[in-house]
């Protein structure tokens, strides 16, 4: 790499933009400038390739330069996260890098992480460092609750990679709040593997009303918790479940109507 591509790499992690522009300017890099690595000419040879745009994102991203990348985008519009800047974003654990880069690129926040990986950007976040953190802001740059993983393993799945990662019962509302529609077939067993009552509760309670919602037979679920001898989370679910079948009470007119009636 050639001296002035390992400036510009330097001055994106430091957050070094006069220094940006400055280089910018000399070498006429412009708005048509190579977005990834594999849109740069494989006939330059490698100690005179050009950093793409996306080495630029990657170490803004890498060294927390939030206004860093705003400029970079704004001098190279249309640029994107998919992939590798994306799962770097998630990677810092940062919550204002990744808003920024949702803003910038907003279908990044439902993607998959990449080609061939095995989960999308809620179930990575998921599994990070400040996940909790991490998800409220994929949630609220319009990432879907609902997208299946690409490999649909349990522990792939948002809500169940929450589940897997720990995450606080306030999360959980949180999937809901953004339109959750109890279409993960693995999160209550692995609530109930987890010894989590808290989600079970959020899950019966918050997706009781949801058409389609999807909950596993009670056996299966106690089942799991006799496995773990658990038998405290037993007395949860046999509750929850009864409360989840009982026929909504009566209201005053309609016993009135139904004394009318007889």
């Amino acid at each position: 790499m050639a001296s002035k591509e390992r400036e510009i790499l330097a001055a994106c992690t430091s957050g070094q933009m006069c220094a940006l522009e400055k280089i910018f300017k000399e070498l006429n890099m412009g708005p048509d400038h190579p977005k990834t690595p594999y849109s740069i000419d494989k006939n330059i040879p490698d100690d005179q390739r050009p950093v793409s745009v996306e080495d630029m994102l990657m170490a803004a991203i890498e060294g927390k330069q939030v206004e860093t990348i705003t400029f970079l985008c704004k001098t190279f519009p249309d640029s994107h996260f998919y992939g590798a800047p994306m799962r770097a974003a998630i990677q810092t654990g940062d919550v204002q890098v990744l808003r920024e880069v949702c803003k910038q690129d907003p279908s990044v926040a439902s993607q998959e992480m990449g080609d061939d990986e095995t989960v999308n950007a809620l179930g990575y976040a998921a599994s990070r460092p400040n996940g909790d953190g991490l998800i409220k802001v994929l949630l609220d740059s319009g990432a879907n609750p609902n997208e299946p993983p690409p490999f649909p393993m349990p522990s792939c799945w948002n809500v169940s990679a929450a589940v897997v990662g720990g995450l606080p019962t306030s999360t959980f509302e949180q999937f809901f709040d953004a339109g959750f529609s109890c279409n993960d077939p693995h999160v209550a067993r692995l609530a109930v593997e987890k010894k989590r009552p808290d989600v079970l509760e959020v899950l019966f309670a918050r997706g009781k009303n949801i058409p389609g919602a999807y909950f596993p037979p009670k056996e299966d679920l106690i089942k799991a918790a006799n496995e773990t001898n658990n038998s405290e989370i037993v007395a949860n679910i046999n509750q929850l479940y009864a409360e989840h079948q009982a026929k909504p009470k009566k209201g005053l007119l309609t016993n009135l109507m139904d004394k009318f009636r007889s």
